[in-house]
């Protein structure tokens, strides 16, 4: 077996979060622009951290893979991550 390592591109940060609201009438067309937007800047940082926390949940769900803070102290460093975004490939 041959054991290689590569190096993972972080996930993109967003500029802007999308606000959730009702579907609107057809004849009222699209949002224009940046409406229904906020800056990530323009969050608090509890909202930021709800939203981080959240898309976390949501990749480990989609990857079908248990969170390792789900297991430990969530103060504590979460274990079993590889530092510096490179992680063993077996291929």
């Amino acid at each position: 077996m041959i054991t290689t390592k590569v190096a993972l591109i972080p996930f993109v940060v967003p500029e802007r979060v999308r606000i959730q609201r009702p579907p609107g009438r057809r004849e009222d067309g699209f949002p224009v622009g940046n409406e229904g937007t906020f800056i990530l800047a323009e969050l608090d940082e509890h909202a930021l951290s709800e939203l981080c926390d959240q898309f976390r949940r949501d990749c480990f769900k989609k990857a079908g893979k248990t969170e390792p803070r789900a297991v430990c102290n969530k103060d504590e460093p979460a274990p079993f991550i590889h530092g510096g975004g490179i992680i063993p490939f077996d291929g």
